[in-house]
């Protein structure tokens, strides 16, 4: 007996979804704080999407789709086709198993693009307080990506020769935010840049990522006009670059009491 490849699929569907259920489970238990910010729904969604994108990788146990969805977890959904991340989208193209793979881009996340470290707390930190003092008035200014890029270089230099420097930043700038700028209804210097900068530090699928579902919810809105949605944008980032900042300084704080 032959099972059609629909059956097939059905029964695949179904592991994906009893494997994406165990993942909101141990994500809800290791990260108890930032979950409930996320939300049950958004969760299951963001562990679901995860676990289909592992699996049309190549993974093939829950082992493997977990560290697939950690990378993710730190890296945004969608992370492997990121054109921010080239070294990424490398390892990705080799012959390596799955498994050589995640464990390949494991150790690059930690050592590149995570905060490893105290050191890299502390740049963190002070690129969120950057964030905090732009000068809204001179955003207005910019004219191509290349200059939102290097704004982006000031504010986190340490991020920006992680992701292959400016001109690699300001080419995946132009790939992604052309379209979106305008169907979001931001095409204004000071849209474009927020924008540029959400894609930037959250993933450039962050419009559609369901741990940041609050950028979706302000972007994708019909309601508002493109100064209120500019305006809200610009309020909700400083707020939780507040909330990240002190957060962090906590942490720098303990670890020297430790």
């Amino acid at each position: 007996m032959h099972l059609d490849d629909t059956l097939l699929e059905r029964i695949a569907e179904k592991r994906l979804v009893r494997f994406a259920r165990l993942l909101a489970e141990e994500f809800g238990s290791l990260y108890p704080k930032r979950c409930r910010i996320v939300g049950k729904n958004n969760l299951h969604l963001f562990c679901h999407g995860c676990c289909k994108d592992a699996y049309i990788l190549g993974a093939t146990n829950y082992g493997e789709l977990k560290s697939y969805a950690f990378v993710a977890w730190h890296l945004g959904v969608g992370f492997a086709r990121d054109p921010y991340y080239r070294q990424i989208q490398t390892i990705f193209a080799s012959e390596d198993d799955f498994d050589e793979k995640m464990q390949k881009i494991s150790a690059l996340m930690f050592e590149a693009y995570f905060l490893h470290d105290k050191h890299e707390v502390e740049s963190y930190t002070k690129a969120l307080q950057r964030i905090l003092t732009l000068n809204l008035k001179k955003l207005t200014s910019l004219q191509n990506y290349m200059q939102i890029a290097q704004v982006l270089e000031n504010i986190y230099p340490q991020r920006v020769k992680a992701m292959g420097g400016v001109e690699h930043i300001s080419t995946v700038l132009v790939s992604i935010c052309k379209e979106h700028i305008v169907r979001y209804n931001i095409n204004h210097p000071l849209g474009i840049f927020i924008y540029s900068a959400l894609t930037f530090f959250l993933g450039s699928n962050v419009a559609n990522d369901p741990l940041y579902g609050w950028v979706g919810k302000y972007l994708q809105s019909t309601e508002l006009k493109m100064a209120s949605k500019i305006d809200i944008l610009i309020k909700v980032i400083q707020k939780r670059a507040r909330n990240e900042k002190r957060s962090l300084e906590k942490i720098l704080r303990d670890k020297d009491h430790g």
